[in-house]
């Protein structure tokens, strides 16, 4: 059937109706199936979806690839699959190597015009998981009320329920719980887990000198209450959420105020806050600390640190937002929920219940967030820090200084307009005195010599002016200056810009001569009319006699006033004289005529900045008029413009300080499209903000919000059974070395169930129950008898149980990384426990971190290790050595090994 004739059976109405269910399926497993298999599964099936496209169901064809749904069942000329097959221009042809024969074609067009049947019915996925599947999957059950078990045979070893829940498959298993730990061995394995450090001598002889029964619950309580404890339990957290001082992209930039976030999280711990609390903080802290009490505003500001410390990436990070975000998703999905959902970034996820869209909804939610910006390679100066103080007492602090500062910038208005009539006044006389001397260009490196004149005559205030002006390239400007002026009979004196200048140019303008005329040189800027050059700079970026005059941020007249050549924007020669022109137009230096008289002029021009390539231009003009009286006018203008710029530097100066954090504020709210393939350039449809729809996929509440708030709450939300059960899982981890679920970040189908399921949610209840208390937690697990047990094994357990999953004695474990450096430190008497606050950055004012130069640390501390200064890219060799966290990826379990290093 030809194209041109089926398409003209459809236009008549004349085309086939749909087959009955039964042939329809009939004709597709006889002519369609055995297409697909031969032409279009090697691509488009089971794993295999070149363009997200599949075509071993009718869901796969129905849903789509990138370029949307595939088939329009009745219209082959609209299905996007024709078109393919057809090798239509707009479209990518399939297959992509050998043209379908006609009949093929013609077969694929019959099936579709028959409204496309096809009985391949997959169940329906959520993700990488069939629904009926995700619906049923164990992390995602409520959380169940359990009671402890009754045992058959009952101990006085059992302390608590969770021994009882220990207990039963115990016995079951026909194994015996080893003896209690003795009481050294019991105060050394406290002190740690809660603190990070050993016990003292003293500590232990109390301890094992003291066999009352409340001598364990008291040591347990003094080590809750020590500040060593939010210390030792912060690290754990920080580890979790890749805490760093630096941000990871190619220089590695320092984050400053990062310090803040990482004492706010071992205060959180310190002062026991309600876990769920805990976590709103960080995602929704700002939005949170708004809604009052002014007092805890700050420390809620800070906690969103966790966003922004997302890792950055590449030359200019503000271009790859899309690997911060993900940075950001993944980790958060890990860390409170034990998802990983940045699984599902370029497409649903592989085994688990998180589609793309669930991705791009909560994308949605961060891309509406702003995150202060560490600074990067490409734009080295930080912004977007966060200030600690509400908008309103912010703006009660700095009235006063607001007000101070627009009354000088009003005289400065007016002193700025005085100078500018006297310049126009001045302006006009040049116009009509205007003699010119000289012209040229001085071309890429070379040197010109100002033209040889007869002697010039001038009188008293006349004014001799030698302009430079750009060309081409305004950033290879820098020209240097020779210029002389002899007095031909009279007293013979001689002028020379140099000389009189290089010494102590900063020390006014207009510049005195040799022969204390005190208007002799003046630096003008004459882009629009004669202005004196108002700013001093000295020892510019650093450099010694590297001393400047200019009118914004270009050096306009500076001198090397030192015998050594200095590297800048260019090699400068040593006690040389130099200008350089504004973008848009000249800078002049001009001597002002103490005599009437006779003048020999001599002098060059030459190019000090070579690789421009274009040069520049120089004139040399006499302007025949008295200026005496207003070039004095225009240097009283000048002066008191100078004087009120210095009083309002002062003022700035003692401006008050907002205080920042390197934190996260609301953006501009908007949903975000589908990357494709996880490509930021190929966009798809819009995502609504919301939830991971396998646990409701609850919108957010407003539109004109980022949606953070709502994801605070999503993920506390009483009815999420995940946040509970991951948390009580990492408590238990710390303690015992390993979690009732052992792969802590994943409560997914790539994790391991739970070798306890009854004691893990009966925990997750009681921490609930518990005001979600961490503190109360570690009571709970530290005083039963499974914690205390000894590290003794037997042969029976080493035979039935090698891997101790019933908890049939106390796994040893190795020290950390940080415990092991502090108590190197404490043993030794050198351990400085005072907390830690910021790090001697350099000010970021002068940052030039690259990727060859990047941001290297600073110097040791004999501070705690948590207090040490993280760097993203360039680990802590002590810390790498001993298996300390890595700061680009989240942390839930330190690895152990064992290396000669070591």
């Amino acid at each position: 059937m030809s194209r041109q004739w089926f398409a003209t059976l459809l236009w008549l109405g004349l085309a086939a109706s749909p087959l009955p269910a039964d042939e329809g399926h009939e004709f597709f497993e006889a002519k369609i199936r055995p297409l697909l298999i031969e032409h279009c599964y090697r691509c488009h099936s089971g794993e295999k979806s070149q363009g997200g496209l599949l075509l071993d169901s009718r869901n796969g064809w129905e849903r789509g690839g990138e370029s949307g749904p595939t088939i329009k069942p009745g219209d082959a000329e609209a299905s996007l699959l024709m078109r393919a097959i057809r090798r239509a221009d707009d479209v990518s042809p399939m297959p992509p190597d050998t043209p379908l024969p006609a009949h093929v074609i013609a077969t694929f067009e019959e099936w579709i015009r028959r409204g496309a049947p096809d009985p391949r019915i997959a169940a329906e996925k959520l993700g990488g998981m069939p629904r009926a599947e995700a619906a049923r999957w164990w992390s995602f059950q409520p959380l169940r009320p359990v009671t402890p078990p009754v045992l058959e045979t009952s101990s006085s070893l059992l302390l608590n329920e969770i021994d009882r829940f220990i207990e039963a498959p115990r016995q079951a298993a026909g194994l015996t719980a080893a003896a209690p730990a003795d009481r050294r061995t019991l105060i050394r394995r406290a002190t740690y887990d809660l603190t990070g450090l050993p016990p003292t001598p003293a500590e232990v002889a109390a301890f094992v000198a003291d066999s009352s029964p409340e001598a364990y619950p008291q040591l347990i309580d003094r080590l809750l209450q020590s500040p060593r404890y939010g210390e030792r339990w912060g690290r754990h957290w920080l580890d979790l959420v890749r805490y760093a001082d630096t941000a990871g992209e190619n220089s590695d930039h320092p984050l400053p105020h990062a310090w803040k976030y990482r004492n706010w999280v071992i205060d959180a711990f310190n002062r026991d806050q309600p876990y769920d609390e805990f976590v709103r903080d960080q995602i929704a802290g700002d939005l949170i600390a708004a809604q009052g009490p002014p007092e805890e505003y700050a420390r809620r500001v800070i906690a969103t640190g966790y966003l922004a410390l997302a890792r950055r990436f590449d030359h200019d990070s503000d271009k790859s937002m899309h690997l911060t975000h993900e940075d950001g998703i993944d980790t958060l999905g890990r860390a409170f929920q034990g998802l990983s959902i940045g699984c599902a970034r370029c497409h649903d996820h592989k085994y688990d219940a998180i589609t793309a869209r669930d991705y791009y909804a909560i994308y949605g939610i961060l891309d509406s967030t702003r995150l202060s910006f560490p600074g990067c390679e490409a734009k080295q100066q930080p912004r977007d820090l966060v200030p600690l103080v509400t908008p309103a007492e912010w703006e009660r602090v700095v009235r006063p200084h607001q007000e101070q500062l627009a009354a000088i910038d009003g005289q400065l208005q007016q002193a700025s307009n005085a100078q500018r009539e006297v310049g126009r006044r001045i302006q006009q006389k040049l116009n009509e005195s205007r003699q010119l001397l000289g012209q040229g260009e001085v071309a890429e490196g070379e040197s010109v010599a100002l033209p040889e004149l007869p002697v010039v005559e001038v009188n008293v205030g006349d004014l001799l002016l030698l302009s430079v002006t750009p060309l081409g390239n305004h950033g290879g400007d820098s020209t240097g200056v020779e210029w002389s002026l002899e007095e031909v009979g009279g007293n013979e004196r001689q002028w020379q810009a140099r000389e009189d200048l290089i010494g102590d140019l900063l020390s006014g303008n207009p510049h005195v001569d040799r022969y204390g005329q005190s208007r002799a040189w003046w630096l003008f800027d004459t882009r629009d009319q004669p202005t004196l050059l108002p700013e001093a700079i000295a020892n510019l970026q650093g450099h010694s006699g590297l001393n400047v005059w200019r009118n914004g941020d270009t050096p306009s007249v500076f001198v090397n006033s030192g015998e050594a050549e200095v590297p800048v924007w260019t090699k400068l020669p040593g006690k040389s004289l130099f200008v350089h022109p504004a973008p848009n137009g000249n800078v002049a230096i001009g001597w002002l005529a103490p005599l009437s008289g006779k003048l020999r002029i001599t002098g060059r021009v030459w190019d000090a900045h070579a690789g421009g390539p274009t040069g520049v231009g120089w004139v040399l003009e006499r302007f025949a008029t008295n200026l005496n009286g207003d070039l004095a006018e225009l240097t009283t203008a000048a002066e008191l413009q100078r004087q009120l710029a210095r009083q309002r530097a002062e003022l700035v100066l003692r401006a008050p300080q907002q205080e920042v954090a390197f934190a996260v504020s609301e953006g501009t709210p908007a949903d975000a499209r589908l990357h494709l393939r996880g490509d930021p350039l190929k966009l798809g449809e819009a995502v609504p903000r919301r939830w991971l729809e396998v646990l409701g996929g609850t919108p957010i509440s407003s539109p004109t919000t980022s949606g953070r708030l709502d994801l605070a709450r999503w993920i506390t939300a009483p009815e999420n059974p995940l946040t509970a059960r991951v948390m009580v899982n990492r408590i238990w981890l710390h303690h015992f070395g390993r979690g009732l679920v052992k792969s802590p970040n994943d409560f997914g189908t790539r994790g391991t169930p739970p070798t306890h399921p009854e004691l893990l949610d009966w925990l997750a209840q009681e921490f609930i129950r518990g005001g979600w208390s961490i503190k109360s937690l570690h009571r709970q697990i530290m005083l039963s008898a499974t914690y205390q047990q000894s590290c003794r094994g037997d042969a029976s357990g080493e035979t039935r149980d090698v891997n101790n999953d019933l908890y049939w004695r106390f796994d040893r474990r190795r020290l950390t990384a940080e415990e092991l450096r502090d108590s190197l430190l404490m043993v030794s008497g050198q351990l400085d426990l005072t907390p830690g606050g910021s790090h001697p950055i350099p000010a970021s004012e002068g940052w030039s971190y690259t990727q060859h130069v990047p941001f290297a640390g600073v110097p040791e501390t004999r501070q705690r290790s948590i207090y040490q200064v993280v760097v993203r890219n360039r680990r802590h060799p002590f810390m790498a050595l001993f298996d300390g966290a890595d700061p680009n990826a989240t942390t839930p379990q330190r690895q152990v090994t064992t290396v000669p290093t070591q």
